[in-house]
């Protein structure tokens, strides 16, 4: 009897902590889509339950180690071709991304303040 309570208190442990994954990585991904519920995000990504959707969303968009792309994030802001545009968090990320841009594609990049999050975005200049 014992096992069993605790096996339900390690299952619903392990289901809250995929729920907080599950919504960390579609806040950051996909933040138009974090006023759904579990049921539409199901319906969305067309997966059964949200064991499914957890295994999904972890191998189409794995973790990046990359300390920049770790300071990354998605803004409503959109792009000249509708796209939504990267947030970086702090300003220095920007500009390691403008150097390393250049160093690897000798395209030039500024910086300037998101209106509307707490970021900083980049352009062609």
């Amino acid at each position: 009897m014992k096992k069993k309570v605790l096996k339900e208190i390690q299952i619903n442990l392990f289901s809250k902590t995929k729920s907080k994954k599950i919504s960390k990585k579609i806040f950051l991904l996909f933040p138009n889509l974090t006023p759904l519920t579990l049921k539409e995000l199901l319906k969305y990504f067309e997966c059964k339950d949200s064991e499914e959707l957890y295994f999904y969303l972890d191998r189409a968009f794995p973790k990046n180690e990359n300390e920049n792309e770790q300071n990354l994030s998605i803004c409503d802001c959109r792009d000249a071709r509708g796209g939504l545009k990267d947030l970086y968090k702090e300003e220095r990320f920007a500009l390691k991304e403008i150097e390393t841009t250049f160093s690897q594609k000798k395209i030039k990049l500024k910086l300037y303040r998101c209106p509307y999050e707490s970021g900083w975005h980049l352009t062609k200049v």
